[in-house]
């Protein structure tokens, strides 16, 4: 399992989570549209005051960030491509997630490298796991969160309908639960599109 290097372009400068990209520009936004070499996004509606970012510090990287402007901290949601590079299926990726909670390890996304403490050992209990079977098949585990001590956090597997070879391409995310989030979350997962003619190599 290796992590993809590719960009996942939500336009915007987001300097709270550390993004020194001079090529992204901030942009004022009531719907997301996204038309990138990896992802398309269309019709996510952001909520007031929210913004979305691509926090790549290079164009051969695939991160993302969505939060309240300026509140990273306690808002945020974050995205990561990963490709199998052992033949790994959407299951075993799924597993991977789930038994990096038992053991403390929430999903280590560079995106959110400045909110990451590191494993911390005790178990993260599941509170809820959600299915969500299309446009695109997603696992989403709510949890408790050593990012944010005392915090609930939704982590998930989101996999894509594609053709283009055995190997499997997923998107990690991160969120803090805030009732902004909970609705946020799932939409973002239903609106991506992953392009049929990226090559994540």
């Amino acid at each position: 399992m290796g992590r993809v290097v590719s960009i996942v372009a939500f336009c915007l400068v987001l300097a709270a989570c550390g993004s020194q990209s001079s090529s992204t520009a901030a942009l004022a936004i009531d719907t997301v549209v996204l038309d990138t070499p990896c992802l398309s996004v269309e019709g996510l509606v952001l909520p007031d005051n929210y913004i979305a970012a691509d926090v790549s510090p290079a164009e051969n990287q695939c991160w993302f960030v969505t939060q309240l402007d300026g509140a990273a901290d306690v808002t945020v949601i974050a995205g990561e491509l990963w490709k199998s590079s052992g033949g790994n299926s959407f299951d075993d990726f799924v597993g991977f997630m789930e038994m990096g909670l038992s053991q403390g390890q929430e999903p280590d996304l560079l995106p959110l490298r400045l909110l990451n403490t590191g494993a911390s050992g005790r178990e993260l209990p599941i509170l809820n796991r959600q299915e969500i079977d299309g446009p695109n098949r997603a696992t989403i585990f709510t949890h408790e969160s050593d990012r944010r001590d005392g915090f609930q956090a939704m982590s998930a597997v989101v996999d894509f309908d594609t053709d283009r070879d055995a190997d499997t391409t997923v998107i990690f995310m991160w969120g803090l639960v805030t009732d902004t989030n909970l609705e946020l979350f799932p939409e973002l997962i239903n609106s991506m599109e992953l392009k049929t003619d990226f090559d994540p190599n």
